[in-house]
């Protein structure tokens, strides 16, 4: 490198430069006194005062080449003189506060909340917060594994990360192959195809056994099994139309109770407003499941010694659904798989510590505001006993409820009353929810709403081999998205598909691997139908004014599977509503609402 140095020196002199004690002085660094304290080494301190006389002489290319530099350390990465490291930083600095897009443009107001929110580093996420790792998995996701360490360690090679992460203990976590391509998924939205995929589930099985084992120890999980195990479920839910209006009448009940403790009078008091979605659909299911079939109690004002609040408990198992059920973006499914791993864990536990010990018992849900009670397990429970198993696969048939039962349920409930606030159904929902025989007519209105606004766009499959019909061909391990809700929209099978038609025959809409899929469909019916009608019987309901009437919602097109996206309270796309309000007029008497 002679000849390199020799050539620094002389662009140095040719440019006029500082010498390096100026150049120290314009960085606000103390200015050197002697050559031994630039550099403690005497031969060298010795040369330099030889050749240039005076400290402040020494010009600078030699004076920051040959600076005393660092001691090489644990972690210590690149040990240049303290000089140009002081410069490196400052011009990285500078580099930093002058570039408009981390300044002034850098701010939610220009990037939008969700924007602004995504663009944040955790350093506690997976792959020690790679942003770098976050781009690749979203702009080539077809190209690599979600725990690659060719795309959350770039800029250094497999073989150097193998040492690190060893050392870390964290080897385990991550995928050394060199990536391959896979191919990309494709769409079905034919009625007729996507009719016959969905019956032939030995040649296109559901991904959800497997995303299921990552998080889920053991058997019992029945929302990802055959449909032998589902039919088992079904039957200890619903075996009688009394049990059936049972679980009816809590949800009805349920609906009532909380809007009405939840509703706010305006200035008179002759009107009445609830956020309906965030205080009273999303938590409905949450109190069904966590009473009535986990039992434990949630934590509220009555009973502060709950295992979670109505919240806590809707985050973890939207959660928990999400990572078995949906599409998770690749950058997230180390971070949520972690998670929900723990959600499981906490969850479980409870779920056997209450067999043990007895489930609570609700006839009515008086109890959610008051003091619980051990009693025996409840008939449902006992039924879902009968159904054989050891205690742990009964524990996982509980929790597979848990998150089957709730947070799909709260958004078909969601698009279900936001479909019919603003329809041409809306006065005659009124007078439906009035009568005093109005419950069997409220059925075909949750039919058409699930058809025209389900809470999923449609289901995923894999091809087990080879398989072609017509034009659709597919190969082995190929994925398949089924658009479901754009087949149900096939006008020859649905005459005049954008329209409300309560008699349609139900038969003939298409059903994905939702809510149908967990608690069986007169179960799912009936409950949807009860919480709508319970809504409908508050005087003359109708939307709020502005913006807290309306649902807000987009359309996430790198996520096909769901219909829409939301954002959650930190302003994070997520799959679940999270706000509309209502209002409605008081009755003849002033109501209890607070």
């Amino acid at each position: 490198m002679r000849l390199h140095e020799i050539m620094g020196i002389e662009q140095n002199r040719r440019w006029g430069v500082c010498s390096l004690n100026d150049f120290r002085k314009y960085l606000g660094l103390k200015p050197y006194k002697t050559f031994l304290e630039w550099n403690p080494n005497k031969e060298v301190a010795d040369a330099a005062e030889k050749l240039y006389g005076h400290i402040d002489y020494l010009e600078l290319y030699v004076g920051l080449q040959a600076e005393e530099v660092k001691p090489v350390m644990e972690g210590a990465g690149l040990c240049p003189g303290y000089t140009i490291s002081r410069a490196i930083l400052s011009d990285a600095i500078s580099l930093t506060r002058g570039d408009r897009f981390f300044t002034h443009d850098y701010t939610p107001f220009n990037l939008t909340a969700w924007g602004f929110a995504d663009c944040q580093r955790d350093p506690n996420a997976f792959g020690f917060g790679s942003t770098l790792g976050r781009l690749f998995l979203r702009t080539l996701p077809d190209h690599f594994t979600e725990n690659s360490v060719y795309t959350f360690f770039p800029l250094m090679t497999p073989e150097s990360m193998k040492k690190h992460l060893t050392k870390l203990k964290v080897l385990d976590q991550y995928d050394l192959a060199r990536p391959g391509g896979k191919t990309a998924i494709k769409t079905v939205d034919s009625y007729s195809q996507v009719a016959e995929i969905l019956k032939d589930k030995e040649t296109f099985r559901s991904p959800y056994a497997d995303r299921a084992a990552r998080v889920i120890p053991g058997k019992g999980f029945y929302a990802v099994n055959g449909s032998e195990a589902k039919q088992k479920v079904y039957k200890a839910l619903a075996d009688s139309p009394e049990s059936i209006n049972k679980i009816g009448k809590f949800f009805y009940d349920t609906t009532r109770q909380l809007i009405d403790s939840r509703s706010f009078a305006l200035v008179g008091k002759k009107t009445f407003g609830v956020d309906l979605v965030r205080d009273v659909v999303k938590y409905v299911p949450v109190y069904w499941a966590a009473e009535e079939i986990a039992g434990f109690c949630l934590k509220t004002k009555e009973h502060p010694h709950g295992h979670y609040t109505p919240e806590e408990l809707y985050g973890a198992l939207g959660d928990i659904y999400s990572f078995v059920f949906l599409d998770i973006e690749a950058s997230k499914v180390m971070v949520l798989g972690a998670k929900v791993t723990s959600h499981v864990k906490t969850l479980l536990g409870h779920i056997k510590g209450h067999l043990g010990t007895g489930i609570i018992n609700r006839n009515s849900i008086s109890g959610i505001f008051s003091k619980p009670k051990k009693v025996e397990h409840n008939e449902l429970v006992k039924r879902l006993q009968a159904i054989g198993g050891s205690n742990d696969e009964l524990a996982n048939t509980i929790l597979a409820l848990l998150v089957g039962s709730t947070v799909e349920i709260s958004l078909a409930l969601t698009n279900l009353v936001n479909l019919y606030l603003d329809s041409d159904q809306h006065a005659q929902l009124r007078g439906l929810a009035k009568a005093t025989d109005a419950k069997a007519p409220f059925d075909g209105f949750v039919y058409e709403a699930l058809r025209l606004d389900p809470p999923l766009q449609g289901v995923h499959r894999i091809a087990t081999k080879d398989y072609t019909a017509g034009s659709f061909s597919v190969k082995k391990g190929d994925r398949i998205l089924l658009d479901v809700a754009q087949a149900n929209q096939d006008e020859v099978i649905f005459p005049a598909p954008a329209s409300v038609n309560v008699t349609r025959d139900s038969k003939s809409t298409l059903r994905g691997d939702g809510a149908f899929s967990h608690l069986g469909e007169q179960l799912t019916v009936k409950v949807l139908a009860e919480v709508l009608r319970a809504v409908y019987q508050y005087n003359n309901i109708r939307r709020a004014p502005g913006q807290s009437g309306t649902l807000k919602r987009y359309k996430d097109h790198a996520r096909p599977e769901l219909r829409y996206a939301y954002l959650d309270r930190e302003s994070s796309s997520s799959a679940w509503p999270t706000s509309l309000s209502i209002l409605y007029d008081a009755p003849a008497t002033t109501p209890s609402a607070k």
